[in-house]
């Protein structure tokens, strides 16, 4: 669409894209523009508050003792005294407001936390005591906020106070009572200082706005012409590519469903005469004829029976597999039983474990519920579990369990073998892959029996959780949700 777009209105998408370049500056000046002026007022804070603190201190340290020496008094009262001189504090005070009173867009301030001499009914705002009780914490710090003062933007920027020794005397002797020690926190120092007007840095950017909108529609021109150009030959390009794919898509869907089709006439074909050798070798094998005289021709009937089973499995696992990726799986739910579903498969469990000389124990529920659920599914999720035990484990015992936990119906599968890594726990939910201890033991197999386990919990809204210590042995559980309990069977 976008392709199309381009190939027939080049120059429509080439303006579009100049006014957007356009727009994004004009928006990202305005941001840039707001955090200049901030910037500007911050640093300008900062070196006038460096400016009052350095007078009140040269005040304090050079002032005030000639003074002293001279017979002058201090006051913190100017308006009523005339012959005196303002205590530091009163000075810097005074000048603050002063430089209110003159509209020079800035102030300085100071306040405590004491209650000194004539300030002791002032009532501080909100960011007064923020700002106490942080440089009070963190005296070397500074804490500032922008803000609107009668309309003005201005930044509010203030540092601690403490006692030093030029102040320590006069503190401590016309001061508000306290033994003061140099060190101590005294108050704050606030500034407050307008923020340049937008306007007149609006106008220093103007020139330079419209300097880069010329630049950007000069520079779309030259570039995003011809890259339209290539836009327009790339999406013929594409068009044929995406013509070539859907054909060769196409040539795959049908040999993909050819191969379904012979994997599942090949595998009921093959079924049919296998049924008849599992079960004439089984019948050779029970000597149900009569007796077999020759000890080999009874182990070759064995091992025939038992490698027509095996085989069996393959091709039912195949086709289920063919059956689930295809969605062609027909789910049949069904009110199960769980105990006597447990224990119509036990027989077949336990001959597998045993020809295997492995111990097998089956632990159903101890009061049966009704579990909704296709019984052909947990079937082959019980058989694959134990199957996959049997064959890489080299367990001594395997342990089939039914239980509810949290509401949940969970059907596990227990060994005491040489468990797994974590590392390869990770990827046996992959289909085919079978793992490292499949080749160390020569295991045969196709690696899709915990594949299947997998889907057929999903199918049932439930999950597999597998989990494993090495040399310890597996759990392979499938929980089943607390909505496909139907009610407690009788």
């Amino acid at each position: 669409m976008v392709f199309k777009a381009v190939g027939r209105y080049p120059q429509i998408v080439v303006a579009i894209v100049i006014l957007g370049v356009i727009g994004l500056f004009i928006v990202g000046s305005k941001h840039y523009l707001e955090r200049t002026r901030q910037a500007l007022a911050f640093e300008t804070a900062k070196a006038f508050e460096i400016s009052i603190t350095t007078l009140h201190n040269l005040y304090s340290k050079e002032v005030v003792p000639r003074a002293e020496a001279g017979g002058i008094e201090l006051t913190d009262d100017l308006e009523t005294s005339t012959d005196k001189i303002p205590f530091p504090a009163t000075m810097t005070m005074t000048y603050g407001e002063e430089l209110e009173r003159v509209s020079a867009g800035m102030t300085t301030s100071m306040y405590s936390a004491y209650p000194f001499p004539g300030r002791a009914s002032r009532k501080l705002d909100a960011f007064q005591l923020a700002a106490l009780n942080f440089l009070k914490e963190n005296p070397e710090d500074h804490f500032y906020r922008f803000a609107k003062v009668a309309n003005r933007d201005v930044v509010r920027y203030s540092r601690g106070i403490s006692m030093n020794q030029d102040c320590l005397e006069c503190h401590n002797t016309a001061g508000i009572g306290r033994k003061w020690v140099v060190g101590d926190f005294r108050g704050v120092r606030e500034v407050i200082i307008n923020l340049p007007r937008a306007d007149a840095l609006e106008e220093e950017m103007t020139g330079f706005a419209i300097l880069l909108a010329i630049l950007a529609v000069i520079f779309g021109s030259i570039v995003m012409l011809p890259t339209v150009n290539i836009l327009q030959s790339s999406s013929k390009d594409n068009k044929t590519l995406v013509e070539e794919l859907t054909k060769k898509n196409a040539v795959l869907e049908n040999a993909d469903l050819a191969k379904s089709r012979l994997l599942k006439g090949v595998g009921h074909d093959l079924k049919t005469p296998l049924n008849a050798i599992i079960g004439f070798s089984d019948t050779m094998n029970n000597e149900i004829f009569g007796k077999i005289d020759n000890a080999k021709y009874k182990d070759y009937a064995q091992s025939i029976h038992s490698s027509g089973l095996h085989l069996l499995r393959m091709i039912e696992q195949l086709l289920n597999t063919g059956a689930i990726q295809d969605t062609g799986w027909s789910y049949e739910e069904e009110a199960l039983s769980v105990n006597p579903l447990l224990a119509s498969i036990e027989p077949v469990l336990r001959s597998a474990t045993e020809m295997a000389g492995i111990k097998f124990v089956m632990q159903p529920l101890h009061s049966d519920i009704t579990l909704m659920g296709d019984g052909r599914a947990l079937r082959q999720i019980l058989t694959n579990l134990v199957d996959n035990a049997v064959k890489y484990s080299k367990a001594n015992l395997i342990t089939v369990r039914c239980q509810q936990e949290n509401g949940k119906l969970v059907l596990s599968v227990k060994d005491d073998g040489i468990g797994i890594s974590k590392q390869e726990l990770d990827k046996l939910h992959q289909e085919h892959y079978r793992g490292n201890s499949a080749s160390d033991h020569h295991a045969t197999g196709m690696g899709i029996g915990l594949w299947l386990v997998d889907n057929f919990a999903k199918m049932h809204g439930g999950e597999l959780i597998m989990e494993s210590i090495p040399d310890k042995g597996s759990s392979f559980s499938v929980l089943f949700p607390s909505d496909r309990i139907l009610a407690q069977s009788n």
